[in-house]
């Protein structure tokens, strides 16, 4: 396997021994350990929440009663404490028997594969037998990392559905361009629409519309099945609920996102995000452009909760395949920057992101500007 290169034909410059590698992932782990520290004792305080609201829409549609009753009153928040909030596909999952261990290991096992791949991917052909033990010890010491981190714990704790969102943008980031790669995230968005994927979606838009395309069929079959199994009356009670979640959009605990501080900040940050987000995909390089739209998801969801940091886990991955020393900045320093906000945690990525973006651009262009030197005439 040769070392991968960016479709601008710049080589992806990574760490090529073991022992680099080896610092990198001990470096972050023990910035992990840290955090874990002081934040655990808080997080295993969290009463699992979230699944409550798919385990009662699945008993509504067994007893064939509409999951979005609540859309009838006045307040969103008042209709009961765990309102069914996403489309009928989760609550048709739910359904089959799902129980909060079994959600949980469902999330466990669909990140801890895609990060494999996604590191798998990434390594040099082993050619020793010390290369062939770091191709499996690495993978999983970064899977143990990932899973470590204080988001992807709060996302357990919840029963929520944001480790998902995390599987699918890893399989995107490490897939190949074609357009089945970014079906796992058409298949999440079907299941569990949140209004996050728009930068993404915008990415996909501009730089790779066959993998739009992809999105958009796995999207649209499972949307197709979960109608036929559900009835469309279903989905027309979803699409009338959808804008009474509006009200959402205010200070209440637990939401990090901006509309804790102010609604009308949280909506002016969306555009902000998308024309940051098109002209990242326009300007730089299509990982780089990647990077940018997967931070500002942060900035397009106006309520969020600590657990949506998990998003940045791929950024993280992404940054680490342009440039290993980016990656490992990105790896110490965003952790910390998502617990104090996930919003500027994201803020902070993105542009740290653009800038890299642009320094690859910068020189691109000065190796295509510098002329080539002739190489002497051999003496005869």
């Amino acid at each position: 396997m040769s070392a991968p290169t960016e479709s601008s034909g710049l080589p992806v410059r990574r760490f090529d021994t073991l022992p680099s590698i080896a610092f990198a992932i001990g470096a972050v782990a023990i910035a992990t350990l840290v955090l874990d520290a002081v934040v655990l004792p808080v997080l295993l305080r969290e009463s699992a929440t979230d699944w409550l609201a798919y385990d009662g829409a699945a008993r509504a549609l067994q007893q064939h009663i509409s999951p979005y009753a609540w859309a009838t009153t006045p307040d969103v928040r008042g209709a009961g404490q765990f309102p069914y909030l996403y489309p009928p596909p989760l609550a048709l999952i739910w359904s089959i028997g799902f129980a909060p261990a079994s959600w949980a290991v469902v999330k466990v096992v669909a990140v801890a594969a895609a990060v494999a791949l996604s590191v798998a991917r990434g390594l040099p052909e082993p050619r020793t037998s010390a290369g062939r033990a770091a191709s499996i010890v690495v993978p999983l010491a970064v899977v143990v990392l990932a899973l470590s981190q204080p988001p992807v714990i709060h996302d357990l704790l919840l029963g929520n559905v944001m480790l998902l969102y995390a599987a699918a943008i890893v399989l995107l980031v490490a897939g190949p361009p074609g357009r089945w790669s970014a079906a796992p995230l058409g298949f999440v968005v079907a299941i569990a629409f949140k209004p996050a994927i728009a930068p993404i979606l915008l990415w996909m838009l501009l730089r790779r519309p066959g993998q739009l395309v992809g999105f958009a069929a796995a999207a649209g079959v499972t949307t197709a099945v979960a109608a036929a199994l559900v009835g469309p009356g279903v989905y027309v009670d979803y699409l009338a609920a959808l804008p009474r979640l509006g009200t959402l959009a205010q200070p209440f605990p637990g939401n990090v996102g901006l509309s804790s501080m102010s609604t009308w900040l949280a909506l002016a940050a969306i555009p902000v995000a998308l024309v940051w987000a098109a002209a990242a995909a326009r300007r730089l390089e299509p990982d780089a452009g990647l990077g940018v739209a997967i931070a500002l998801s942060l900035l397009c969801q106006p309520v969020l909760g600590l657990n949506y940091g998990v998003v940045l886990i791929p950024v993280v991955l992404l940054l680490w395949r342009i440039d290993p020393r980016a990656g490992l900045i990105a790896g110490i320093l965003v952790p910390p920057l998502t617990l104090v906000s996930p919003v500027l945690a994201g803020i902070l990525t993105a542009a740290g992101t653009t800038l890299l973006g642009m320094r690859r651009l910068d020189l691109r262009r000065h190796e295509a500007a510098t002329p080539a030197v002739p190489l002497a005439a051999a003496p005869r």
